[in-house]
């Protein structure tokens, strides 16, 4: 779970390469119905996202789904419309990087 504190810091640093890092070679990131595939994307995706709007991301808490599956539960508040949103960032991990990361709304 080292690499899901990781993710966060080096996020809310706006370390894109870093965050790339987290992944493995072949990581998928699912994040508003769209997929990025590999590191080189995945950066990308980061890079746009910083882009457009600044904001910050509260872990509340995270919860062990069994095997390498994890679920984060935060709050994110910012100048995007609504200003604030609570997302779910789902990973799946493999050899102590992020395989899989999808994030969405909470219900």
């Amino acid at each position: 779970m080292d690499v899901i504190e990781r993710y966060f810091q080096v996020a809310q640093r706006q370390d894109h390469e870093g965050v790339a890092a987290c992944f493995s070679e072949d990581g998928v990131v699912v994040d508003e119905g769209r997929a990025y595939r590999g590191r080189p994307e995945i950066q990308g995706w980061r890079e746009a996202t910083a882009g457009t709007w600044t904001y910050t991301v509260t872990v509340l808490d995270t919860e062990h789904l069994g095997g390498q599956e994890y679920k984060a539960h935060t709050l994110v508040r910012g100048d995007f419309p609504g200003g604030e949103v609570k997302l779910t960032f789902r990973f799946t991990l493999r050899d102590g990087l992020i395989a899989r990361l999808h994030i969405g709304e909470q219900p």
